[in-house]
């Protein structure tokens, strides 16, 4: 059965412009991942599945967090400095052209980081 799944953001400038939107979607599924990364570790979210049509991950502390898509080789890291938000039909094709198999989460903090995943699917 869908589920309306809705999602938000906006920004803004004191004394100057700002956006905001609102947007739901139709999704067939969703799944809610949360881990914990140990300090200076790594730790692998499996996001296998059907299409993913939304893609949500935050961390309690963004400092030295970098991840990879679907095993890259480690080279490749990119830095999670704030929260990620990708959304709409083939936008995840933008990291992965897998489908998104999975996402590996290297800590080179001093202190264990909970990484939380929210995946829509379509």
């Amino acid at each position: 059965m869908p589920e309306s799944i809705k999602y938000a953001g906006s920004v803004s400038v004191p004394g100057g412009p700002s956006l905001g939107f609102t947007e739901t979607l139709s999704l067939q599924s969703f799944t809610k991942i949360s881990k914990e990364v140990p300090q200076s570790d790594k730790t692998t979210f499996d996001t296998k599945g059907s299409e993913i049509a939304l893609l949500f991950v935050r961390a309690s502390n963004y400092g030295d967090l970098n991840y990879t898509v679907d095993a890259e080789v480690a080279g490749s890291k990119t830095p999670l400095a704030v929260p990620l938000v990708i959304a709409g039909a083939g936008a995840i094709d933008r990291i992965s052209k897998k489908g998104l198999e999975s996402l590996t989460f290297y800590n080179g903090l001093t202190v264990p980081v909970k990484v939380e995943i929210f995946i829509g699917r379509t």
